[in-house]
């Protein structure tokens, strides 16, 4: 039996996709304050390592981990760079790793995880803000969200589907810059959003943490 306080089941095991990242670190302390069991997944560097890029690497993740509630990616890479030196790869970067990487484990996950689980991905606000030099991510993070609100209607056994688009995160301004027009957003406030999806019935959602408007 499962015991529920309040909106959370601290009964559930929650597998992290880079959870040495920002966004992955701050999603994984705030969750295991929380009481959840959590399994922290890298490329390296960790305890649990797989590759977001290789199907058979994820595959093997979860034969590996057995009933497994939901499963929080915060991983995948992608180009930056001006539109002018751009060919076709430098977009597939993008392509192949933070969108077909987050697509593929969406895929497979949902054929492991308990029922009534949940998948939460990651895109980000270049999907429909702009920002000179990123058009590959605009790309990859627009076509996330619209393979989520869509693929979200057809999941099995009850699994819900969302996706967290983050503007720039305060702690990455120094090394990108930061976005016209809006203020930076803290890890710990993007991580509350992956933590409301998780004790919410959120499905086929977008949830936004953009900053104020400049």
């Amino acid at each position: 039996m499962r015991t529920f306080v309040g909106k959370y089941d601290f009964t559930m095991k929650i597998m992290v996709i880079g959870a040495s990242g920002t966004i992955g670190g701050s999603v994984v302390r705030q969750l295991q304050d929380k009481g959840y069991e959590v399994i922290s997944v890298s490329t390296q560097n960790s305890p649990v390592t797989a590759n977001l890029e290789n199907k058979q690497s994820l595959e093997k993740l979860f034969e590996a981990h057995k009933d497994i509630d939901g499963v929080i990616c915060a991983a995948g890479k992608a180009y930056a760079g001006p539109l002018a030196t751009m060919g076709e790869e430098e977009f597939y970067k993008g392509i192949q790793s933070k969108l077909m990487g987050q697509v593929n484990l969406a895929m497979i996950a949902k054929e492991h995880l308990k029922d009534n689980g949940f998948i939460i991905l990651t895109s980000g606000n270049l999907a429909e803000e702009a920002k000179a030099g990123s058009a590959s991510l605009g790309l990859v993070n627009g076509a996330i969200n619209g393979f989520v609100v869509n693929a979200a209607l057809e999941m099995p056994r009850g699994i819900r589907l969302n996706v967290v688009s983050p503007s720039i995160l305060a702690e990455s301004t120094a090394k990108y810059g930061q976005s016209p027009g809006r203020q930076p957003v803290p890890a710990q406030t993007v991580a509350d959003a992956y933590l409301k999806i998780v004790s919410d019935a959120f499905n086929g959602q977008v949830v936004k943490v953009y900053g104020e408007k400049l």
